[in-house]
């Protein structure tokens, strides 16, 4: 495998983690404009819940960019 082919391995690679993260961001945002109204509504329990999906996608969105952070590192070392 030449250094060329590891190189457009870790360009796949990162763009996947990034989709990944992209997704959970969406979702996120998805789940923050249902608030508002469950807020009109006094809703707490959908606030609650609401609220815990997230910050369960901005601790899997952290992990993510932890993720695609040392996947660049390491990619740096074999490419140089």
């Amino acid at each position: 495998m030449y250094s060329g082919e590891l190189e457009v391995q870790a360009k796949r690679k990162a763009v996947a983690v990034l989709q990944d993260e992209i997704n959970r961001i969406l979702n996120a945002g998805r789940s923050l404009s249902l608030l508002p109204e469950l807020i009109v509504k006094k809703d707490k329990a959908g606030i609650k819940d609401a609220m815990e999906q997230i910050t369960s996608l901005e601790e899997e969105v952290e992990t993510l960019r932890r993720k695609i952070t040392r996947d660049v590192a390491d990619v740096g070392g074999l490419i140089l």
